[in-house]
């Protein structure tokens, strides 16, 4: 088995789901060359709450598989080098057929094969050349190590990968003919390896990996909007740091982009906000910084001018985000969410720059200080205003994590239940925290619960540029897909437009 990971998408999501979005701007994204997964072809032996259930259903999506005559996909048995050529052939060239052979592949392949076709363009796009006998050996399962140069020559038109400075894995040597291809694996987040810190190079592939591998290769996801962690005052540091965040967004022609501004918690505290005097927030990180709303205002306008002037004539959703922790004993919830309309969003909103749409955000979560009444105080006293869009980009702490359950408690006694209500509302999108595969079926589960509405889930928020480190936090592609096979197993149509990752602003 393979650990879930991430992978480097090679193509946009479909452009029409902008258009379902309320918050999604203007815009329009490339075509992707192969469909998101789907809940129809599911097997009898692959259960939505299977690891794999996304995986091998977009495999059904894409035509890559239609699996076997007993309603099975046999996902533990090993793929044969027979049928990787036409998964290959099939991820590649989706919705197509592979020239018909006209004489034999190799000796062991002959021309009426079934998979003939398939194998020879593998051949003719140097993908393999077989074994030294002449022979292809159709029907022996592939290693790992194999599906490894497979799978790279296939995405680098046919060339081997170059050598290993250093072992990617403590069972794959710097020295092994594999270890440039088991490497780029990694690299891109096609695989993790095992628990162990071992590939299990020779370790035959298993029909439900392949699925993961080829969904991780090729599968579609938006392309990649950059949000921040606000942990400086610096107002000229801020707008540099706006326009060269915009600029990098602006080179991977993003659109539509979201781009989050996450700020400190809320205070009207005197003793938090110290010389202040007034309310306002308090950024973290190092050493708190105290700024009043009004010195917020002057801040993040900066930034949004920094960022539209290195961004002109692209589209992007800028979310001013707050927490719900913080004392509310003395702010109460409703006076929390009124504030943040009247004192930062309206504020950023009547200086935006054309094409700048200025929405609120909240990191709403059971792990924090706010109850859910207050919970939703908040987000009823900001909504109460005209025109108020919001993005809540919460974590689900301590919601079961089992696919299925839907019932139980989460931290600090909230339910399933309630975060989806918390999370649905016209005027509101889900953009959920997505690490790790338990928090996409901690939402699938949400979306599951008892309730007539259900999040208007828009995207995934990720952080792994902020954490500086590749094990904390699963990359935007991995997070939206895990997030996208979730809803799909629960029977929620996902509408992901966004895929945005936290970075720090210090």
């Amino acid at each position: 088995m393979i650990m879930r990971r991430l992978f480097v998408p090679i193509v946009a999501l479909v452009a029409a789901l902008a258009a379902t979005l309320a918050l999604a701007p203007a815009g329009t994204a490339a075509a992707p060359t192969v469909k998101p997964a789907t809940a129809s072809g599911s097997f009898n032996d692959v259960p939505p709450a299977s690891e794999f259930y996304g995986d091998v259903a977009w495999l059904v999506s894409n035509g890559i598989t239609k699996g076997y005559s007993d309603g099975g996909f046999h996902p533990a048995a090993p793929v044969s080098r027979q049928s990787m050529a036409a998964f290959l052939y099939r991820a590649k060239n989706p919705g197509t057929t592979a020239p018909a052979c006209t004489a034999e592949a190799f000796k062991d392949v002959p021309a009426d094969s079934q998979f003939c076709a398939d194998i020879n363009w593998l051949v003719t796009n140097k993908v393999t050349n077989g074994y030294s006998d002449g022979g292809f050996h159709p029907a022996a399962p592939v290693s790992r190590q194999s599906m490894a140069a497979f799978l790279y020559r296939l995405d680098h038109d046919g060339a081997n990968a170059p050598g290993c400075s250093s072992a990617p894995f403590k069972d794959v040597p710097a020295g092994s003919q594999f270890c440039g291809a088991i490497a780029w694996l990694s690299d891109q987040d096609i695989t993790g390896g095992y628990s162990d810190g071992g590939f299990h190079p020779g370790d035959a592939v298993s029909r439900q990996s392949m699925a993961a591998f080829l969904h991780r290769w090729a599968a579609p996801s938006p392309a990649v909007s950059v949000s921040r962690y606000v942990r400086t005052s610096d107002q000229q540091l801020m707008q540099t740091a706006g326009a060269d965040d915009a600029a990098t967004d602006a080179a991977d022609n993003v659109n539509p982009r979201l781009h989050l501004l996450d700020i400190g918690a809320q205070t009207n505290s005197k003793a938090q906000l110290e010389a202040v005097g007034a309310a306002g927030v308090v950024l973290t990180g190092g050493t708190d910084i105290r700024l009043s709303y009004a010195d917020l205002v002057t801040l993040l306008s900066a930034y949004i001018q920094g960022y539209a002037g290195a961004a002109s004539g692209a589209d992007v959703t800028i979310a001013i985000g707050t927490n719900s922790d913080g004392d509310f004993s003395s702010y109460t919830a409703n006076h929390k969410g009124q504030d943040w309309w009247t004192e930062v969003v309206a504020p950023l909103r009547s200086v935006a720059p054309a094409g700048v749409t200025v929405v609120g955000a909240n990191d709403i979560e059971p792990g924090f200080a706010a109850t859910e009444a207050q919970a939703q105080n908040w987000k009823s006293a900001f909504l109460a205003n005209s025109g108020a869009e919001l993005i809540l980009n919460g974590s689900a702490d301590g919601c079961p994590t089992t696919f299925g359950k839907t019932t139980g408690t989460c931290n600090n006694g909230w339910t399933p239940a309630q975060l989806k209500a918390l999370y649905s509302g016209s005027q509101v999108s889900a953009l959920p925290q997505i690490y790790l595969q338990a928090q996409a079926d901690q939402w699938a589960n949400i979306a599951m619960a008892s309730g007539s509405t259900t999040p208007n889930f828009v995207g995934t928020l990720t952080e792994s540029a902020a954490c500086g480190e590749k094990g904390c936090s699963w990359t935007p592609q991995r997070g939206w897909i895990a997030l996208w096979d979730a809803l799909t197993a629960a029977g929620v149509t996902p509408k992901l437009v966004y895929a945005s990752d936290l970075a720090i602003s210090s």
